[in-house]
């Protein structure tokens, strides 16, 4: 059998002036790596997982760590705005390693024969859900099968391109291996939780798919409209399996929208306190799925926050984004969120098409004053690939325009890959420091957040904040 090395490349610095502040709130381990490392690990393969973020690895460090053992292939995972840094590091490993080179995750998923790059540096490319396609590809490169054999795959033969075709999605996610976590260091992954202070903490999946269509996201194209659970069971066992083995003892689910089925949320709430499992919890949904009596379970089973998508103050502009809520939505379940304790999170988009310098502003001051948000995140929209929002910019619907096609443009925070009406990338990005300054400035919102966790992170969060906002006023007047 094989050995084979797994890569989440450093992305930190895409982020710019917004690096510390990335780094502080938006940190998780690689879970699609560790799912795919427990698939290559249950049929008889080594594995090892790098993430290179969290172990503060360069490209060097990655080079000098792949160099020093005989892989039989070296797989990259990489989302849009980390394509480039994953062909980066490709191009460096096919100097120093001679086997074959996997890029998987969204970006390839997405992009399918656009993600084989020009340079050759990619071997072969893996599609979509990746739990059996990856070992399938191993195996078969161990056996020196067919490789247009495997489902999922795209590769050159020659001066051709062979795609292998869709890879059916695991219709049952109870018959996927937990992730494989050996490899992560829970020290790497401490995140300030309300109350709490710092706290090893990890990333659980309940499901995957989303039904809904909002134009900045393509996850429709990653796992598909028709949404996917695992049964409570299963997924207790795995949250109780890592209490009893591990230091995690906070979980972040990765879930789409959290509370779309409200049966088997209670179900697991009610589970989490039947075995009486020490940890905490949070999630994201949508501002329409929640009501008292769910936010009450999950609260008393280690709910302590929750992120929904605001996406605008705007009524017009939240309409064209296609998201299906309505501002009242949003006010209704912040304030019951808060009734229970629960710190609330929400995120906005500025610069979207059909914006213009008038909604942006709206929305802006409607964030400042929502009292019952605890924390606003003000993203620049990003057209990313498989999305209608890209499909909008490309054809100037709204006023939008693509100013910038490198996929590195794409990361929501210090920079703008598209302008919109009378809204250049230079006004987003003034718009948004001034947004979060003055969200954050508010001396109710400003004295939470300093206590909410404790004097340290309340100093390390705020020293973050500061750092970001100071670096992108200086880079962008």
């Amino acid at each position: 059998m094989s050995d084979i090395l797994l890569i989440a490349p450093p992305w930190g610095d895409i982020y710019g002036p917004f690096q510390s502040l990335s780094r502080r709130f938006n940190f998780q381990p690689p879970l699609g790596l560790c799912y795919l490392a427990s698939a290559l690990k249950k049929n008889g393969h080594k594995v090892q997982v790098l993430d290179a973020e969290a172990q503060n690895l360069s490209m060097d460090g990655i080079i000098k760590i792949a160099s020093g053992r005989r892989w039989r292939a070296i797989g990259i995972t990489a989302t849009t705005p980390v394509y480039p840094k994953a062909v980066d590091l490709s191009i460096r490993l096919k100097r120093a390693f001679g086997g074959p080179i996997l890029l998987g995750g969204p970006h390839a998923t997405i992009l399918k024969e656009e993600a084989l790059h020009s340079s050759n540096c990619f071997d072969y490319v893996v599609c979509g859900e990746a739990e059996n396609t990856i070992v399938a590809l191993v195996n078969h490169l161990d056996a020196g099968g067919d490789i247009s054999n495997v489902p999922g795959v795209i590769f050159r033969s020659g001066e051709r391109l062979i795609a292998t075709g869709q890879a059916p999605r695991v219709t049952h996610l109870d018959e996927i291996v937990f992730p494989d976590r050996a490899d992560l260091n829970p020290r790497n992954y401490l995140w300030s939780v309300p109350g709490r202070g710092w706290v090893p903490t990890t990333s659980v999946m309940f499901s995957r798919g989303c039904p809904y269509e909002c134009t900045f996201c393509a996850q429709n194209d990653m796992y598909g409209k028709t949404v996917r659970y695992r049964s409570p069971d299963n997924l207790l066992q795995e949250l109780e399996e890592i209490v009893e083995t591990t230091p995690f003892r906070h979980f972040v689910f990765n879930d789409d929208t959290f509370t779309a089925d409200r049966k088997r949320v209670m179900a697991l709430a009610e589970g989490i306190l039947k075995r009486k499992l020490p940890l905490s919890f949070e999630c994201e949904t949508r501002a329409n799925l929640l009501d008292r009596e769910i936010v009450s379970a999950l609260r008393e089973a280690g709910l302590v926050r929750i992120n929904i998508g605001i996406e605008s103050g705007d009524a017009d502009i939240l309409g064209r984004l296609k998201t299906g809520i309505t501002l009242d939505d949003v006010r209704s379940s912040l304030r019951l969120l808060k009734s229970f304790g629960i710190e609330t999170r929400g995120s906005v988009i500025i610069g979207a098409p059909y914006e213009n310098r008038q909604t942006v502003v709206k929305t802006l001051n409607w964030i400042a004053k929502l009292k019952d948000l605890d924390q606003p995140y003000i993203n620049i929209a990003a057209p990313y690939p498989g999305t209608l929002m890209r499909e909008m910019a490309l054809r100037g619907e709204g006023g939008a325009r693509l100013v910038r096609s490198d996929y590195g443009a794409l990361t929501r925070y210090g920079s703008a890959a598209m302008e919109v009406n009378d809204l250049s990338a230079d006004d987003l990005v003034r718009l948004q420091k001034r947004g979060l300054r003055r969200a954050y400035m508010r001396p109710r919102r400003l004295w939470y957040n300093f206590k909410r966790a404790g004097l340290l992170a309340g100093i390390v969060n705020g020293v973050a904040f500061l750092r970001g906002i100071l670096k992108a006023g200086k880079s962008n007047g």
